[in-house]
């Protein structure tokens, strides 16, 4: 997890300095992927500083509290859409772990009883 607070913090500095004028976008792609590759634990991780990071942005004057009814509505709906993504993200990656297995199946035999695997498939390596 330590990798991915480095990754985040390196991204919202990225960010930061650049005045990227709509960081949620960003964020959220590299909330997908961290989520996805990475996992449950580590996307958690990315909310959080990517949320942090948005109270900051969309604050008046960065001061974390005072926020003008259109930003406060901006950082309501980030909110809801960093809960979905990861939900659904680990949904699918939970799917795809178990889908994986049941093709695997026990090792050698391919999911297959009948049959035998010499072989993995090649996307499977």
């Amino acid at each position: 997890m330590a990798f991915t607070c480095l990754l985040m913090c390196g991204l919202i500095a990225f960010l930061h300095i650049f005045s990227i004028p709509n960081p949620e976008a960003v964020l959220l792609t590299a909330l997908g992927l961290v989520c996805g590759v990475l996992g449950y634990q580590s996307g958690i991780v990315c909310a959080v500083l990517q949320v942090m990071y948005l109270f900051y942005f969309y604050s008046e004057g960065h001061t974390l509290i005072s926020f003008t009814s259109e930003n406060l509505l901006k950082v309501v709906v980030s909110l809801i859409c960093v809960a979905v993504n990861i939900a659904v993200i680990e949904e699918l990656r939970e799917n795809w772990e178990f889908s994986r297995k049941k093709l695997t199946g026990p090792i050698g035999t391919c999911g297959n009883t009948t049959r035998r695997c010499g072989k993995k498939a090649r996307w499977m390596n």
